[in-house]
């Protein structure tokens, strides 16, 4: 029954700041209206929203750019670092198709150099490579043969297993014993001989070295092994051997890390790891100051028995190796945090080797149970703490084993869990993430192609407000997603003092290789005097960037579902400014009533900023939507509802500074009347 008593009245409600972030991980409903449930391309930095930094793509030189294309189309894209050389400019190292190359860039340019080892490049099959730096050399591993030390100027491979022959002549008449008997002789030179050694005597056969030096310098006592048919052999007769190298260079393995003066490497096996010797230590060379001994692995033998440091069998293989920061730690560095699917296990190994085999509580120990993370390059540091990519989201280490003994060892990343939980779980060890700009920027939406693994998105962790002296407050998402790259890996360094974000990507269109500058988040200049430059509000200085806004639930006031009531959207308007001068501004207004499944268009049309100072609109209107947009499922008008939400698209530059929205309420029924039976035939 309606009531026939029924008297219209106007309801206004408003949106304004969302300090909050983006929280699409619950119900619309439930949000707090400082917090939108979706955004694309946006931040919330500074409390108002507005659209992400910029992208800029860096022209790459000619002959440099051919190079990387030519290699692309080869092989995957494989890995990325970040290089600090002794002496002169940063730049970054790459590994593309087993081939290596370093990018130094400019202000908006970059020049290409190709550092393969001529004729001995990496693995060029394999999707995934591993680079770190140690002191000078950048370190860098296929997970297949040897690593290869960059330090600055030449490309070298690790001696692990290599071979090393050896040559030298008799001095004096041997008179060769039956085969299986013992005999001696002079050599000229015995460096590199050992006892064991097999030696060719050129023309004769071969022996076995039993003695050296003993009487005489250069003595060599031997069993004879197939010198037969020959009594005695003159002087001057050529011999020669040979040494496999075993326990000198790094040998070969994965991601590493570099702390505590050692490297520390995953081996190829994904359970075992071990440590290079310590910096400065003897089996490194005076002319590198004895620093080079971090490339080595001479020092007595990590535990009491000798062996590697391993993880469980049934914890997964390693997929991530980083050091935590401590205060109280003269380098400031904390224990080595070694991560696993589902186990992060923390290595607490003395830096004097020599007492490793003396400790008498466990060396390895597990410091969290549950997910750990599943890529190297998507586990960084951050706020002294470790974030990582882990199978259900995005996961901290501190907040894990804060919460340890309760059920909130939980994920970081409810918020944009819709988003990531779409991503293929057997590519996420391709994962990468940086730290930039005082925010987590961490790769989502995996491609597999015959480039390697590449991401059409960037999940934006806001750190600002941990960042006040009045207080801190829980980190907020800037945005579902950012959009508009294709990502293959994020990698930043300071270039000349200067933090510096970039992303090598692919441009699917073409198939080619191409890197692009992430911009810092521009300063709002609110006494509109300072224009921002182009370059901080346009991708590539030219193209506008599309972005997206949607709100939680307005319900006007009338929170308690049981007595709102039925409404009808008659009016609305929004507030912005920021625009630059010679601009123009595009946007478009939707609404959803109660729970449609789709926007519903409101009004859309432009602005146009003229020369001079940053502008402003104070009042923009949207005016009534459509009467005729029908619900026909519910039999009413789109535009009456109980609850609504709001959407608006922007292309162009300007700050969201809220809105305002206006209804009527509207008869109806006391309770909902039940439908017509079917009719009969």
């Amino acid at each position: 029954m309606l009531n026939k008593q029924f008297t219209p009245q106007e309801l206004v409600d408003s949106l304004f700041s969302f300090e909050a972030g983006i929280n699409s991980g619950v119900a619309p409903l439930l949000l707090q209206r400082n917090q939108l449930a979706s955004a694309m391309n946006t931040t919330v930095r500074g409390s108002f929203a507005t659209h992400r930094p910029t992208y800029f793509k860096i022209t790459l030189d000619e002959a440099g750019q051919a190079l990387l294309n030519s290699a692309l189309s080869q092989g995957p894209f494989q890995a990325s670092g970040f290089y600090n050389p002794d002496v002169g400019d940063e730049y970054l190292v790459i590994l593309v198709s087993g081939r290596l190359f370093t990018i130094t860039p400019a202000d908006t340019t970059a020049t290409v150099a190709e550092i393969t080892i001529g004729g001995d490049p990496q693995n060029a099959s394999v999707f995934q490579g591993w680079m770190w730096q140690a002191e000078k050399w950048m370190i860098i591993n296929d997970g297949v043969g040897n690593p290869v030390f960059w330090d600055g100027a030449t490309a070298t491979r690790s001696n692990r297993g290599s071979v090393t022959l050896f040559s030298s002549t008799t001095t004096a008449t041997l008179i060769t014993p039956p085969v299986g008997g013992s005999g001696s002789v002079n050599f000229a030179s015995v460096v590199g001989l050992v006892i064991g050694d097999i030696v060719t005597l050129q023309y004769v056969g071969t022996m076995q070295v039993k003695d050296i030096n003993n009487p005489n310098p250069g003595d060599v006592t031997f069993l004879n092994l197939t010198m037969g048919g020959v009594e005695w052999v003159p002087s001057g007769r050529a011999v020669s051997w040979q040494h496999t190298a075993t326990g000198f260079q790094l040998p070969p393995g994965r991601m590493g890390v570099y702390g505590m003066g050692r490297n520390w490497m995953s081996l190829l096996d994904g359970k075992q790891f071990v440590a290079s010797d310590i910096v400065g230590g003897s089996s490194g060379t005076q002319a590198e100051n004895y620093r080079d001994a971090v490339l080595n692995i001479t020092e007595n033998l990590y535990l009491a028995g000798g062996g590697n440091f391993s993880v469980p069998g049934s914890v997964g293989d390693i997929r991530a190796m980083r050091f935590t920061a401590t205060l109280d730690a003269s380098l400031g560095q904390g224990p080595l945090q070694i991560f696993t699917p589902t186990c992060v296990f923390s290595c607490n190994a003395p830096v004097d080797r020599l007492t490793w085999q003396d400790v008498t509580n466990p060396i390895l120990t597990q410091s969290l149970i549950g997910s750990g993370a599943l890529s190297q390059y998507g586990t960084v540091n951050a706020n002294s703490d470790i974030i990582f990519r882990s199978p259900v989201g995005i996961g901290s280490l501190i907040l894990a084993r804060r919460d340890f003994s309760t059920w909130g060892n939980t994920p970081i990343s409810s918020e944009v869990s819709p988003r990531m939980a779409r991503d293929s779980e057997d590519l996420l060890g391709f994962t990468s993430a940086i730290v930039f700009d005082n925010r987590l920027l961490m790769t989502t939406a995996p491609v597999l192609s015959d480039f390697g693994v590449y991401w059409r998105a960037i999940v934006p962790l806001n750190f600002d407000p941990l960042s006040s002296l009045r207080g801190k407050a829980p980190s907020v998402y800037d945005a579902l997603t950012w959009t508009g790259l294709n990502v293959f890996q994020l990698c930043t360094g300071m270039f000349s003092n200067v933090e510096r974000a970039f992303a090598f990507c692919l441009n699917t269109n073409d198939n080619t290789f191409e890197l692009y500058e992430l911009n810092k988040t521009p300063p709002v200049e609110d006494d509109n005097t300072e224009p921002v430059p182009v370059k901080l509000i346009y991708d590539n200085a030219d193209t506008r960037i599309v972005w997206t806004i949607a709100s939680a639930v307005i319900d006007f006031g009338e929170r308690d579902p049981r007595t709102r009531r039925r409404k009808r959207l008659i009016n609305g308007e929004f507030y912005i400014d920021s625009m630059a001068p010679n601009t123009r501004l595009d946007y478009q207004a939707w609404y959803r009533p109660d729970q449609w499944a789709c926007w519903i268009p409101w009004f859309r049309s432009f602005e146009c900023a003229l020369e001079g100072k940053n502008q402003y609109r104070s009042r923009l209107g949207l005016g009534e939507p459509d009467p005729h947009a029908c619900d026909e499922s519910n039999n009413k008008p789109q535009r009456e509802f109980y609850t609504m939400q709001v959407k608006f698209v922007f292309q162009g530059h300007c700050r969201f500074l809220g809105a305002r929205f206006q209804c009527i309420t509207v008869p109806e029924a006391e309770f909902a009347q039940p439908c017509p039976p079917p009719c009969q035939p």
